[in-house]
């Protein structure tokens, strides 16, 4: 059932309604994928559309661990349950594909024909590129709903493809990129669409098979539409709830068959690596520690200098900055906040969208409210709250639909209260203070694709492939670190990539959640079982702690190889089988108080 102030193309005069995919080759759609093009070829470009082209995954800070969480899971079976299962990539704990990141709707599309593929192949280029199409996609069809100016919607859809924390993202988390399905549930929520049940399925679905990060903001929205159509009695309670009830067992089967739930996934972070919004968010351009393929981008506005916030828990995650032009944009908006809209323009219903992105503004925030240094407000901690929060580690990123709805309703504003001329000049305008803001941003990601380059693995001993083909598993000793961040050593990502793509396990692994007390523990038995000489089967150490590292050298089995190649230290049972390793000596024997006796 519409709504009587659903807006359609009856209500705008001149506006094209949204069309569904199969119209995407029309002439006034063709216009906003060429914007989401231009976008990408000004902020990445070519190299990563290379399905061989890996070198800025491994440049970058988080994405050597989803591309690796993708190279270990093609070579997992399939005959598993949870389908997601990632059992070679840290054995220590269960692991899956979504624990990752590792965007599991391409993982499970290209895992069939792994066995046709590169052995480098990564697909994170590919969708970098559909994020920036789907982003100016859903953005032009949210703004022809109430603009029929060509020009107006394409100012505005620029504003959402450079939003600056989607670029941030599409190299440093490419599944955290996908903020197009945001704006498909904006667009969803504005819809009179039919068959909208099977329209939020679908959408949660996909949602859950690219981060939880998403899936939660657009289960926000979800909600938000729920209680639209029950408080304006479009559809009857009954129905509404089991429409709501069979999306939700859908979705749970699906996240449960992509790994969601698999022990451990749930357990609660460490508090000191939370992190939360700080209310000054639309005018913090950064604080010179916003990485980017192991660069700082510090000069992402040209208007407001780079300043570090004192509050705690404020991170690259609550980065949102506006831009001058969208600040200048608010400014406007606002003063036209008296002014009557056009009465041929249908309004939107704003009041329930608007109050869940509050609420997930609200969360974002945490229980201490800063502007900058300041404490603004304090609320108290509740356990169960606690428990939520620990799950979303990054609380801040909950601000990012809010951010999208300010300025959906700032051009919305403009659009309905300005003469049609006159909002696309407006547009215009701050479209450019925008990107002289902007303006260091595109050479900026352009240095930093130069210097990722190619990468060539430090691994160039003639060791390395007999190892691989003597031993199935490598076992990582001194790898615990508080937060479970074993992948900021540099020799372990080595050591990872080396183990991916010759089909090795690996028993540490840098995922999204993971039981620390348990792989703390895991690590503690395998040194006493280094000091006890009682080695793991099929497995070689490599050994990442330095007090480990001395009592390796000094207690070994007469059968077995202790010593550092390429800058990584070694214990290999049965070394000396290996006609390799005959040619290498024992490490020297440093005694010392922490060895333990033996």
């Amino acid at each position: 059932m519409m709504e009587p102030d659903e807006p359609h193309s009856a209500d705008v005069p001149g506006a094209v309604p949204p069309a569904g995919f199969l119209a995407i080759f029309r002439r006034g759609n063709v216009l906003p994928l060429l914007v989401g093009l231009l976008a990408w070829c000004v902020f990445s470009g070519y190299p990563t559309l290379s399905p061989v082209h890996f070198g800025w995954l491994l440049h970058n800070f988080d994405t050597p661990q989803h591309y690796a969480g993708w190279l270990f899971f093609q070579h997992a079976p399939w005959w598993q349950w949870p389908l997601g299962m990632n059992p070679y990539m840290g054995y220590d704990v269960p692991s899956s594909i979504v624990m990752t990141d590792s965007i599991p709707l391409l993982a499970f599309l290209f895992k069939p024909f792994a066995a046709l593929l590169p052995a480098s192949f990564q697909y994170f280029g590919v969708w970098i590129l559909a994020c920036f199409l789907l982003q100016a996609w859903f953005a032009f069809r949210l703004l022809r709903r109430f603009s029929p100016s060509m020009s107006f919607c394409l100012a505005g859809t620029f504003f959402f493809v450079t939003a600056p924390f989607f670029l941030m993202r599409i190299y440093l988390h490419p599944g955290l990129a996908g903020h197009w399905l945001i704006l498909a549930a904006f667009d969803l929520y504005f819809s009179a669409v039919k068959r909208r049940f099977a329209c939020w399925t679908a959408l949660l679905v996909v949602a859950s098979l690219v981060h939880p990060y998403l899936l939660a903001m657009v289960i926000g929205i979800w909600g938000a539409d729920l209680l639209r159509q029950c408080g304006q009695q479009q559809i009857a309670l009954t129905s509404l709830l089991r429409q709501a009830f069979a999306t939700t067992v859908a979705t749970v089967l699906v996240m449960w068959a992509a790994g969601y739930f698999v022990a451990g996934s749930t357990v609660q972070s460490d508090q000191s690596s939370r992190s939360f919004a700080n209310l000054l968010f639309p005018f913090w351009p950064g604080a010179g520690f916003l990485p980017l393929l192991g660069r700082n981008i510090s000069d992402w506005s040209t208007l407001l200098p780079s300043f570090a916030y004192a509050s705690k828990g404020v991170d690259a995650s609550g980065f949102a900055y506006f831009g001058a032009g969208f600040l200048l944009l608010a400014v406007c908006a606002l003063a036209l906040l008296w002014r009557k809209r056009n009465p041929e323009v249908a309004s939107l219903p704003w009041a329930f969208v608007a109050l869940a992105c509050v609420g997930m503004l609200l969360y974002s925030l945490g229980n201490d409210w800063y502007v900058g240094r300041r404490l603004l407000l304090h609320l108290p901690q509740f356990t169960w709250l606690n428990h939520v929060q620990s799950i979303f580690r990054f609380a801040s990123r909950f601000l990012w639909p809010a951010w999208y709805l300010s300025l959906l309703a700032c051009l919305y504003l403009v659009a309905t209260r300005l003469p049609r001329r006159v909002a696309a000049a407006l547009m215009c305008l701050c479209l450019v203070v925008q990107s002289w803001d902007f303006r260091r941003l595109p050479g900026e990601f352009h240095q930093a694709m130069i210097a990722a380059g190619k990468w060539k693995s430090p691994m160039g001993s003639d060791i390395w492939p007999e190892l691989a083909r003597h031993y199935r598993k490598i076992a990582v000793v001194g790898g615990y670190k508080p937060g479970g961040f074993v992948l900021f050593d540099p020799r372990y990502r080595v050591v990872v990539d080396f183990a991916s793509r010759n089909d090795i396990a690996i028993s540490a692994g840098w995922l999204a959640h993971v039981d620390n007390a348990q792989l703390e523990a895991a690590d503690a038995q395998r040194i006493t079982r280094l000091r006890d000489l009682r080695y793991e089967g099929d497995t070689f150490y490599v050994v990442l702690d330095q007090a480990a590292w001395r009592l390796a050298r000094c207690q070994y089995r007469l059968d077995a190889w202790v010593g550092t190649i390429d800058g990584i230290d070694l214990v290999v049972p049965d070394g000396v089988n290996l006609p390799t390793l005959e040619r290498w000596p024992h490490a020297a024997c440093v005694p010392s108080p922490d060895m333990g006796a033996r």
